[in-house]
């Protein structure tokens, strides 16, 4: 079901190690989930009691450190393969893949907070088929190894961070022009590009005194849905066979049906829905919520309280230093499942693996 799911997604899969093009993975893929279901009974006899669960082998019961690479990790029983959700997993960065940024008078507005490489690479080939030699993904010797021109137009790392945005104190006597409600901005967070917007200016109280800041939120998911109806020049963008509102992530996991989205697929994460799916019209544009029935945990303080405040991304700037002096953001990991020829009863759905937030907040005495 996975190497369908690769071969839907991608231009090209491997199996064995043997890589080959779009058509010809998918008919072997079909050829060889017909073969395996003539011994798949016996099979999953063999091993369903290794997974514990009834809905083995799609599903598999599993300790929370484990599945996020927490000094342990995740065996499929059937297959011998790691499952890998690097969440937690520890890691040093080599040499050459360091993330830098650039902060300077010279660059002007681009000088305050802004990548210039991310993982050692000015920008991400991966995400725009038509900067694959050959069709596929695997075929880059680096993320960042592509020549840009023409219909390959990968992601360019020249976003802000969400740590500040020109202040008031920088550029001219008046500060950079522009830089107040209504004023949208791209951003990275974890390497996916989203689009952020100044909602509005507000105040609050520190020590008695009045402070002054900017409200930033999320604006839309910056996803490639170029040419999805295929009437223009290059392939279809990755995210044009996905589900609404979430961001392909399997061209950095060998082709793994692995999405990003809002926690929970809230709808109220994002001020601009409609944006973040402008230009999607195939039969795989449905809402994640019509295939799943997903509730939320009750009873504790974390479970309970700011919901659905919490899925927000919100960023407090101060407007003269251009700081974030409290900001958070959440995101949620996604599998997604589809019927193959052995489980035919499973729907085509986004299976939520974990969320995340991300939190910071001055000290008042900062």
């Amino acid at each position: 079901g996975a190497l369908l799911v690769a071969a839907q997604m991608m231009a090209s899969c491997s199996i064995g190690g043997l890589s080959m093009d779009n058509t010809r993975c998918r008919s072997i893929a079909a050829a060889l989930m017909v073969q395996v279901g003539k011994f798949w009974p016996v099979l999953l006899g063999t091993y369903s009691a290794a997974y514990n669960t009834s809905a083995a082998p799609v599903f598999i019961r599993a300790k929370v450190r484990d599945v996020l690479n927490y000094q342990s990790t995740v065996t499929d029983p059937m297959l011998k393969i790691d499952i890998t959700f690097p969440a937690l997993r520890d890691s040093t960065t080599p040499a050459g893949q360091e993330t830098s940024m650039q902060m300077s008078s010279r660059f002007g507005e681009l000088g305050t907070s802004v990548y210039v490489r991310y993982d050692g690479a000015v920008h991400d080939c991966r995400v725009d088929k038509d900067c694959w030699p050959g069709g596929r993904v695997e075929a880059l010797s680096t993320p960042g190894a592509c020549n840009v021109g023409g219909t390959c137009q990968p992601l360019q790392f020249a976003h802000y961070t969400q740590a500040a945005i020109p202040g008031n104190n920088f550029g001219t006597e008046r500060g950079f022009s522009g830089w107040g409600p209504g004023k949208k901005y791209p951003i990275v967070v974890d390497g996916v590009a989203l689009e952020a917007i100044i909602k509005g200016e507000s105040d609050e109280l520190v020590n008695g005194d009045k402070l002054r800041y900017l409200e930033v939120r999320a604006n839309k998911i910056m996803r490639r849905l170029e040419n999805c109806d295929g009437a223009g020049n290059g392939a279809p963008g990755i995210d044009c066979e996905t589900p609404l509102s979430t961001a392909y992530q399997g061209h950095k996991l060998s082709g793994s049906p692995v999405f990003a989205s809002s926690p929970m697929f809230s709808t109220v994460a994002l001020e601009d829905v409609a944006g973040t799916n402008a230009g999607h019209n195939s039969s795989s544009a449905y809402d994640p919520l019509t295939r799943i029935s997903l509730e939320r945990c009750t009873g504790n303080s974390w479970c309970d309280e700011g919901r659905p405040e919490k899925f927000r991304a919100l960023l407090k700037v101060e407007p003269e230093t251009g700081f974030t002096f409290e900001g958070s953001i959440a995101a949620q990991i996604n599998i997604r499942i589809v019927p193959d020829a052995i489980h035919t009863n499973v729907n085509d759905a986004l299976i939520p693996v974990y969320w995340y937030l991300v939190e910071k907040k001055a000290e008042e005495d900062d």
